[in-house]
């Protein structure tokens, strides 16, 4: 969604190339009383701090360098599980790297535009201690020339398996130096404010530990000068054990998953959560139970404005369908509303909350927890809570003003959307929004329209503004027939108002869209990793249906030459009755046999489904052959000198991709001193009745080369050791080979090549096979 805005002078809307004037100044929004309202900030969008987004986006999109993976590939198609489209997860300043100081300055403008108070930052401790995790961007803010407009504060998880020696040291005087800072959220009395989420005890050896590190902070926040901090934790149902351990209250993250309990697949529209969130908060237990509400406690309120985590299947969560068992379907602001309001009741009613509350989330694009503008629906995600809570952006339009900055919130503000963000050809869609006149003067007339590009829309009520008075909202709606257009793609839609106020003429635009499906859309859900010949694989098939109308036809998988299909791999499909929340409607297995001579490559099997005379097909490529990633060494994205997809030992080796290899155009030199220095791939999967190859090509110009096979149980409570090694000195490129039976319990294997001698060794190693013995 774009906005943009022109002011006209004694010319028609049509003429813009006449003489363009200040646009009428909106009035600022007072608070009454003063609500602090803000959101969690989620900093993981740059290569630094989601590495492995990035390497799960490659393995299961094939997309390199991308922190945004899933995400992307939802927001105007099916996906790889027909999850799609997901469309309103696009950033309105389009997709970024939130290291960049633009991005948090921008982020700032646009909470502040809407006078939020507040960013609660996630933060993060190094997985293996010694620092903060690099990337953080809460940084940003504390450099930003905008952090005036807002407050920020800290939300750390319990994340990484740090030393608890680190929380004396380390955390606890990088905290305080935090709270120090003149922008950091305090309470009405002065007490910073500090969150934190999982589990601590763990780390730090035990609740009396924990509750004496809870102290130690307290302890040395006020030898900085500074008042007792307030401690909250993320808690719910039995809540005094949290007390009792240090905290002052409790500051939930998000609560998902309330109001899903007993839902088909444990999934539902978003509009059940404003209720679960009311029955949950204020719901009493029987005597004698553990659990409890807050009213006893200091409770800083919230909720989400979305969680649906599919579209991150496999990329922030695991390749499985579990991403499919908490998701709150078809969110948009005018439902998140509900919430808003019952955050405010809460507030209104229980003064130890302190006018306060944090929402989930600004921007967790990959769980849904976005009130960040977007493409789809712009600001309305913050229009809600401003105009629930009415906050004050005094600040802002001040700052706007004395800096000569675009206006994000103008005088007339539009707020407009599609009620179904995806629509099939020849399908009625309304488009619904309201025009707000935000200015000090009334509108004398104004019209508002939509344009549609080739489709044809209508207006259905609401369009004239004559007589809208400052501080007034016009409800206004508009019908448009899809036409021609291109599947999987955005469609946009313009929304203009041109209105006259004091004699000045303005124009105001903003922009949506909707995506245009097919009828029916079939996919073969993915096989992430290696295939081997002789594999028989069952293939899930999915049949989504778009319309809502009902619909038949005909689907037929393809596979290569000479492989074998069974089961339902063709068939005829009729959907009548009312089309499926979810959209999924049909689905269905088939099974797929590959030849056990088959060559190493990668292989596409598509689906072809005809319906509604018009025939789609969606592939999935298979992999056969190699269980390795990059076994040949050629990718090398970093530039460190490793191979992608190999991890080194020690981290005191040297390495470099070199031209002396044996095929390709590249092979891993490694230089190491002693014993077990070197490279590995782990964890690979491992079926306990096979026996698996291992091949690869080395030379070795000092010292000895150590190739070997480890392996771990299930769950990694026990690593086994080798199962073979094989040490080798030769001074001339040699295939090297040998067979691995995995151990009682080995169902995790790595593959290493290991410095073996106890002076220097010098190694080419490339073309590395690890599968298994065909049958």
């Amino acid at each position: 969604m774009k906005v943009t805005s022109l002011l006209l002078k004694g010319v028609s809307c049509i003429a813009l190339a006449a003489a363009l004037f200040t646009a009428p100044s909106p009035a600022p929004v007072q608070a009454e009383p003063d609500y602090n309202v803000g959101a969690f900030y989620f900093s993981d969008w740059n290569p630094e701090l989601g590495p492995f987004l990035m390497k799960n986006t490659e393995k299961l999109y094939g997309r390199d360098g991308d922190w945004m993976g899933g995400i992307k590939d939802h927001l105007t198609a099916a996906g790889p599980w027909g999850y799609g489209p997901i469309s309103d997860r696009e950033p309105l300043g389009g997709w970024y790297d939130d290291r960049e100081q633009s991005v948090m300055d921008t982020h700032i403008l646009q909470a502040s535009s809407r006078g939020l108070g507040h960013f609660a930052f996630y933060y993060y401790w190094k997985d293996n201690g010694g620092g903060e995790r690099p990337g953080q961007n809460v940084h940003q803010f504390q450099s930003s020339p905008y952090k005036d407009l807002m407050k920020f504060y800290l939300y750390m998880m319990a994340d990484g398996k740090w030393p608890a020696s680190d929380w004396d040291k380390l955390i606890v005087p990088n905290l305080v130096q935090f709270m120090k800072d003149s922008s950091y959220q305090r309470t009405p009395d002065g007490r910073p404010i500090v969150g934190f989420y999982g589990d601590f005890e763990s780390r730090l050896g035990g609740k009396e530990q924990w509750k004496k590190a809870l102290a130690t902070l307290r302890t040395q926040a006020k030898a900085a000068g500074l008042k007792n901090p307030l401690l909250l934790v993320n808690g719910y149902r039995e809540l005094s054990p949290s007390i009792e351990q240090g905290f002052d209250g409790f500051l939930p993250l998000n609560l998902a998953g309330i109001g899903l309990d007993g839902s088909q697949g444990n999934t539902a529209d978003y509009s059940v959560y404003p209720k679960a969130w009311k029955d949950f908060v204020y719901k009493t237990y029987p005597k004698g139970s553990k659990s409890e509400n807050y009213e006893n406690y200091l409770l800083i309120p919230g909720g989400i404005s979305g969680f649906d985590t599919r579209s991150w299947r496999g990329i922030g969560y695991g390749d499985h369908d579990g991403v499919e068992t908490s998701a709150y379907l078809n969110p948009s602001p005018d439902k998140f509303r509900v919430q808003a309001a019952n955050v405010k009741d809460y507030l209104d009613t229980h003064p130890r909350s302190m006018n306060m509350a944090t929402f989930y989330a600004w921007n967790e694009f990959g769980e849904g927890g976005a009130i960040e503008p977007t493409t789809q629906y712009g600001f309305g995600y913050v229009n809600a809570l401003q105009e629930t809570f009415h906050l004050d952006n005094s600040r802002y339009q001040a700052r706007v003003k004395k800096d000569g900055l675009e206006n994000e919130d103008p005088a007339l503000r539009l707020e407009f959307a599609p009620v179904q963000t995806s629509v099939t050809k020849g399908a009625a869609l309304r488009v619904k929004g309201k025009v707000t006149n935000q200015g000090s003067e009334t509108v004398r007339q104004g019209t508002v329209t939509l344009d549609a590009g080739a489709w044809k829309a209508k207006a259905l009520s609401g369009t004239d503004l004559a007589g809208l008075k400052p501080g007034e909202t016009r409800q206004v709606e508009f019908e448009v027939a899809a036409g021609d257009g291109k599947d999987w793609t955005k469609h946009e839609l313009t929304i203009s108002a041109a209105y006259e106020t004091g004699g000045r003429k303005a124009v105001e635009n903003t922009t949506t869209f909707v995506v245009e499906t097919p009828d029916v859309h079939g996919l073969i859900e993915p096989i992430t990793g290696p295939v081997f010949g002789g594999d028989k694989l069952s293939l899930e098939l999915n049949l989504i249906r778009y319309t809502p109308d009902a619909a038949a036809g005909h689907y037929r998988i393809e596979a290569p030459d000479g492989w074998s299909l069974s089961g339902r791999s063709e068939g005829s499909f009729s959907f009548t009755g009312k089309k499926p929340e979810n959209g999924k409607a049909l689905s269905a297995a088939a099974q797929l046999t590959i030849p056990k001579e088959v060559t190493d490559g990668s292989y596409p099997v598509t689906l072809v489904v005809s319906s509604q005379g018009r025939e789609t097909r969606s592939s999935i490529t298979l992999s056969v052959g190699n269980s390795l990633a990059n076994p040949g060494f050629e990718k090398d994205k970093d530039k460190n000198g490793l191979a992608d997809g190999w991890l080194a030992m020690t981290g005191k080796e040297a390495f470099e991709l070199s031209g002396d290899k044996h095929d390709g155009s590249m092979a891993q030199k490694l230089t190491a001193q002693g014993f077990g220095a070197g490279i590995r791939q782990e964890w690979l999967a491992l079926d306990p009745k096979k026996t698996y190859v291992v091949e690869a090509w080395v030379k070795v110009e000092a010292g000895t080369l150590n190739i070997a096979e480890a392996e771990a149980d299930a769950g990694f409570k026990n690593f086994l050791g080798f199962t073979v090694q094989k040490q080798v000195s030769n001074r001339n490129w040699q295939k090297i080979s040998f067979t691995v039976k995995p151990k009682p319990g080995g169902v995790n294997g790595s593959i290493r090549f290991l410095s073996w001698s106890s002076g220097k060794t010098v190694a080419y190693i490339d073309h590395v096979v690890f599968r298994p013995v065909a049958d």
